[in-house]
């Protein structure tokens, strides 16, 4: 299972907000894939819950929405120095 949520490391206008959102989902399982889905000047953090986060099948879940609508998307990743 795959999500994208608000990341936590950008400015923004509702910190607690994103905070206990983010803190939900990591109760429930999800953890950080360290890659930020970026479309439309909007920047999201890939989050997943299963044994590993499968890019691979994520970037083909959005070449076929693709084929529909056109949008540019791309897949960011945090180097570990940025923890």
């Amino acid at each position: 299972m795959v999500l994208e949520v608000e990341r936590l490391d950008e400015p923004n206008d509702n910190p607690e907000q994103r905070a206990a959102r983010w803190d939900f989902y990591k109760r429930n399982g999800f953890k950080t894939s360290n890659a930020f889905l970026e479309y439309e000047g909007l920047s999201f953090e890939i989050l997943y819950r299963g044994d590993h986060f499968d890019e691979k099948a994520y970037r083909d879940i959005f070449h076929k929405l693709q084929e529909n609508a056109y949008f540019d998307f791309s897949i960011k990743h945090r180097r570990l120095s940025d923890l």
